[in-house]
């Protein structure tokens, strides 16, 4: 998820690598490694939009175990580097998600598969101590012939704060 990026980054660099398969069938729904170009619309409680756009480079790490992927974005002229790492765990049987920002904050997800498997659904894992009912839930479609889409939405107490979706496409 690309949300705010407001850094002031001269040239973020994409390591290059090989990029790897699944090792098990279980994270084969994350799609494929490689280079991918995403673009994201963001809107404010205020109804205000702004766009997102990204380059990143995905690949299976920890003898495919995970994917992790960084993300070179661009918002209203500033470039910011963060990346992300999704992985399944086999013996919760649980899909997790772990989102590094840029400024040290890192925010973690569980994810859920529809019953039909075409939807992970994330919800972030808070924690200990957060007073206010923050809730942060993305709808990420099983990527389809190197294109995803996804669809997430940040509330406070209930008031929706941002939403917005993206799509990426392998290049």
């Amino acid at each position: 998820m690309l949300v705010a990026c407001g850094g002031k980054s001269k040239s973020p660099a994409i390591s290059t690598g090989n990029f790897g398969k699944p090792a098990v069938d279980a994270l084969k729904i994350f799609g494929e490694g490689g280079d991918w170009s995403e673009s994201q619309e963001v809107i404010g409680s205020d109804g205000k939009s702004r766009t997102v756009s990204a380059r990143s480079k995905a690949r299976w790490i920890m003898n495919g175990h995970g994917l992790l992927n960084e993300v070179v974005a661009t918002i209203d002229g500033h470039t910011e580097s963060s990346l992300w790492l999704k992985s399944y765990d086999l013996e919760a049987k649980a899909y997790r998600y772990t989102y590094f920002w840029p400024d040290g904050r890192v925010d973690n997800f569980e994810g859920a598969l529809s019953t039909d498997g075409s939807m992970l659904r994330w919800t972030a894992i808070l924690m200990p101590g957060v007073t206010t009912k923050l809730s942060i839930v993305i709808f990420e479609k099983v990527p389809v012939q190197a294109r995803r889409e996804w669809e997430f939405e940040i509330s406070e107490d209930g008031k929706p704060l941002v939403k917005g979706r993206g799509t990426g496409v392998r290049n």
